[in-house]
């Protein structure tokens, strides 16, 4: 196990290039292989579970399926502030950031991305509550390969672009996980649902999410190859396929969003950064 973690992890660096040292040490981020085994795991989990709950009763969690969600939402609320005031106190430029110039500001940035990381391992627990309760239905391709994805990509992303303009995508996420997980949590409290009137504006506010990481993904293509600010950046077919592979988008399993609607945002929407925790 150790050669084959160290030889994968120098022929990811030798492709990639350096990694950002100030990371260096931090839990899961040194060696590829951990991150790589979660999901082996979590594929695993998703081919056998189906199976193993097939002749069993469906598990109602509702207890559990409220504290999870408050805690997530609690956590993206603590990300989402934090990336908002790590951004304003460095001072950073909403077209184009590189990510050697804010100091302290670009370490909090990077601690809080850290915990963003993070989280795409906790939220593998959204497909695990679809296999216990028998909510087949809702655990799509595009389900299994956005959470399968997310935890790779954010692990290269911690590796070598820990800050800068990395920031802007996890902040928008993170204020949609906000509404949505605390909608999916108390949800699950049948004397409150009555009064989730946000409910109808989560949609809202994940196409607005939509529109602006399309813009954000085309100003800072813009500025880096108009003005070569961008530093300490992967190699440019590296950052593609990261802003690629993160679009694996929840629209398909949105009921509120009717068919054509999903077919076009489906479309024309590469490159979103969405979660669907579909947990209603």
């Amino acid at each position: 196990m150790e050669s084959l973690d160290k030889t994968l992890n120098n022929y990811i660096d030798n492709v990639l290039g350096p990694r950002d040292s100030r990371v260096k040490g931090w839990l899961l981020l040194d060696s590829y292989v951990p991150t790589f085994l979660f999901t082996v795991l979590y594929l695993f989990i998703v081919w056998i579970g189906p199976k193993y709950m097939q002749k069993k009763q469906p598990l109602s969690c509702r207890s559990i399926l409220v504290i999870y969600n408050l805690g997530v939402t609690l956590l993206s609320l603590y990300m989402f502030y934090e990336l908002v005031t790590g951004v304003w106190e460095g001072g950073y430029n909403f077209f184009c950031q590189d990510t050697h110039s804010a100091g302290e500001a670009d370490l909090k940035i990077i601690r809080v991305l850290w915990w963003y990381y993070f989280s795409k391992l906790i939220e593998f627990m959204d497909t695990f509550f679809f296999i216990l309760r028998k909510n087949n239905h809702q655990i799509s391709v595009l389900h299994v390969y956005h959470h399968a994805s997310m935890l790779n990509i954010w692990w290269f992303v911690m590796n070598w672009v820990p800050c800068g303009h990395s920031y802007f995508g996890a902040t928008l996420n993170s204020f949609i996980h906000v509404l949505m997980y605390s909608y999916y949590g108390l949800s699950a409290i049948p004397a409150v649902r009555p009064y989730l009137w946000w409910k109808k504006y989560i949609t809202q506010c994940q196409l607005i999410f939509l529109v602006n990481f399309q813009y954000f993904h085309f100003s800072m293509g813009e500025a880096g190859r108009n003005l070569n600010i961008i530093t300490k950046m992967p190699p440019a077919p590296v950052q593609s396929g990261l802003q690629k592979k993160s679009g694996i988008m929840w629209l398909e399993g949105d009921k509120s969003i009717p068919p054509s609607s999903k077919h076009m945002l489906t479309r024309q929407g590469r490159g979103i950064n969405l979660v669907h925790p579909s947990h209603s």
